[in-house]
């Protein structure tokens, strides 16, 4: 792969975790939150809490 291919896979990224946090922030449910409790990783902030 190029340069140009992993820039755009990074602002994909990027962008698919800036929409996660807003949609979050306004609605409360949070995906990435709840697969990541299912995996056993502990809560410790408030930034993606899953009900």
């Amino acid at each position: 792969m190029t340069v140009e291919r992993y820039i755009r896979i990074m602002a994909a990224l990027t962008a698919f975790a800036g929409f996660n946090l807003f949609q979050s922030g306004i609605t409360g449910f949070c995906p990435p939150g709840i697969l990541f409790k299912k995996l056993g990783v502990p809560e410790g902030g408030s930034a993606c809490r899953s009900k």
